[in-house]
């Protein structure tokens, strides 16, 4: 049984919202980290799971992203509509994560990822985050 009691937050200047669970809060990002495109950094206080939601690559549209995927081995990356939304969804087995992969106007990629994608409690509060990602209002 999933606790459904949480919020629906803005996503920084990223003009998108996801739904957040009450268990998930949201860690200290250091210079380092946002230097490196990291946006959000949200997990349970036990650091059992987290969602990362960070930006990278440029010049990149929802083809490029299923190309620059395959290209890497994966096999699995699908262009998806979430609420209303075209995104590209992907397994990454390496480190045991499901992304989320939004191209922006500037050619860069917001992406959420979603760890770890093996365990099963966590896939379902993952899922649920997942498919909350909207327009913000």
């Amino acid at each position: 049984q999933v606790d459904k009691d949480g919020k629906l937050v803005k996503i920084a200047d990223t003009g998108l919202a996801m739904w957040v669970p009450s268990v998930m809060v949201e860690g200290e990002l250091t210079e380092e980290d946002v230097n490196n495109g990291s946006i959000c950094y949200l997990a349970p206080v036990d650091d059992s799971a987290s969602v990362n939601i960070f930006t990278w690559g440029e010049n990149m549209d929802l083809v490029g992203l299923v190309k620059y995927y395959a290209g890497n081995g994966v096999d699995d990356a699908e262009i998806v509509v979430i609420n209303g939304i075209k995104a590209v969804m992907a397994g990454d087995e390496e480190n045991d994560c499901i992304v989320i992969d939004y191209p922006m106007e500037n050619g860069s990629v917001l992406e959420f990822s979603f760890c770890p994608a093996s365990d099963e409690d966590f896939a379902q509060v993952a899922l649920l985050m997942a498919s909350s990602i909207q327009e913000a209002k």
